[in-house]
């Protein structure tokens, strides 16, 4: 058409390119997107599974502060009787060293590949997406800040509180008179408190939105 310059063809053929041009890019923009989407939905199969296992896993981490809050009460009730039934007061001590002091640490190895690859977006459910997101960005990250703190409390408690009052060597009671053991109660109280406080965080912040993400397929 240039070399006839016959302008209406130029424009005809300009035309046709662009359009074969636009038409290329939509084509390779929406093969992009259902790959996008296909693998989000199966990346999607795997927080599944990530969630179920986080469940379980957040289960026993309950149920283990449960027992150490249960061990906590028995050993401070056994330090009021009066007189000092040393031999219960030594039994519910030395079950304090066997209380479990694990914390919960989730997998989110499968929501980092997810955002790091735009597949959250790719869902197309804002309902879903808020929910997953909350769930990692949030709770998760709250849970494991909770799970240092209680951490750095049962160390303080065992070095400075268990330790000063309590010969584990020996299995004995360091001191006995009464003001050392309100001493000793009164630490052994601060730990069941944080214990009890961290239960409340767990299942109101973590198992809670948890159990509502999961019951909706995420």
């Amino acid at each position: 058409g240039i070399k006839d310059q016959d302008w209406f063809v130029v424009m005809v053929e300009v035309m046709i390119v662009v359009v074969g041009v636009y038409m290329g890019i939509f084509i390779g923009e929406a093969a992009t997107q259902r790959n996008l989407e296909k693998d989000a939905h199966a990346s999607l199969e795997l927080l599944i599974k990530d969630l179920k296992s986080d469940q379980e896993y957040l289960g026993m981490v309950i149920d283990m502060h449960r027992s150490a809050v249960a061990k906590y009460k028995h050993a401070i009730n056994s330090l009021k009787t009066d007189p000092l039934d040393l031999e219960q007061a030594t039994a519910a001590i030395m079950k304090l060293e066997t209380s479990e002091g694990q914390t919960f640490y989730p997998n989110g190895s499968t929501y980092q590949v997810m955002l790091s690859k735009g597949q959250l977006d790719a869902l197309g459910d804002t309902n879903l997406r808020q929910k997953i997101t909350k769930l990692y960005e949030m709770s998760y990250i709250r849970s494991q800040e909770n799970g240092l703190f209680i951490g750095r409390n049962t160390d303080a408690i065992n070095f400075n509180i268990i330790a000063y009052y309590f010969d584990s060597t020996t299995n004995s009671l360091i001191a006995t008179s009464p003001a050392d053991l309100a001493r000793f109660r009164a630490g052994l109280y601060n730990q069941h408190d944080y214990i009890e406080w961290y239960l409340g965080e767990m299942i109101a912040d973590v198992k809670v939105p948890m159990d509502a993400s999961n019951s909706g397929r995420v």
